[in-house]
């Protein structure tokens, strides 16, 4: 995604822990991370097969934020599918920002409490 790399690097930078949560096999995840520039700049990445849930499951995100050793309140998900990632994460009880652009959002669902249209606009939201 356009401004991944910068944006991830800018909050290592500020000492803030950055992991990535996906639906799909551990392996394929993990390769994709290992071609990517930022990749030693993340913390953790948790597959749906190494969680054994996938998301919008509450509990994929529950078992990232104690993996890293921090409260789902203090946790800032993004993501971009309404469902799997900005219900499942506040389900869970992080907050959660909404990339627009990638899916739509539903008509019977109330309107993301955070929405953002470039990554670059997440630094914004840190203040």
């Amino acid at each position: 995604m356009p401004g991944a790399n910068s944006l991830i690097k800018t909050l290592v930078a500020r000492g803030v822990k950055v992991a990535i949560i996906s639906n799909g096999a551990r392996q394929s995840r993990e390769a994709t991370l290992a071609h990517l520039s930022f990749n030693q700049h993340v913390s953790l990445l948790l597959s749906s097969e190494s969680a054994g849930c996938r998301k919008p499951d509450p509990r994929i995100f529950l078992q990232a934020a104690q993996t890293l050793g921090l409260d789902p309140q203090q946790c800032l998900y993004v993501g971009d599918h309404p469902i799997n990632d900005i219900k499942g994460a506040t389900a869970a009880g992080m907050s959660a920002v909404w990339l627009s652009g990638f899916h739509a959002w539903p008509e019977d669902e109330p309107p993301a409490a955070v929405r953002v249209e470039r990554l670059s606009e997440v630094l914004t939201l840190l203040g």
